[in-house]
């Protein structure tokens, strides 16, 4: 994984909204399948903790995405997030 890669799958997950829908349907790294992966995951993230906001659960998916920004960028390894994961994988390889 490139610098360029790791830096973006860090930012799909330290604002999981925004950027991941930049990643899967703007940005030049669209087809590439890692970068695809991590934009569905950090997506569907993404909505579990806008959703869950309001009630306050939403601080532990968001600190769950701070904790897999930080080890995307540290060492680069995949991060499995049970369930999300499995969808992530499925709409990747559409």
């Amino acid at each position: 994984m490139n610098e360029s890669n790791r830096l973006l799958l860090t930012l799909n997950y330290v604002f999981p909204l925004w950027v991941s829908l930049y990643t899967l349907f703007i940005s030049d790294k669209k087809d590439d399948p890692t970068c695809r992966f991590h934009g569905w995951q950090s997506l569907f993230l993404g909505i579990i903790i806008y959703v869950t906001a309001p009630v306050c659960i939403g601080i532990i998916p968001g600190l769950y995405s701070l904790y897999y920004a930080y080890k995307i960028y540290t060492t680069g390894e995949e991060m499995v997030i049970p369930k999300l994961t499995d969808m992530a994988r499925n709409q990747a390889n559409k």
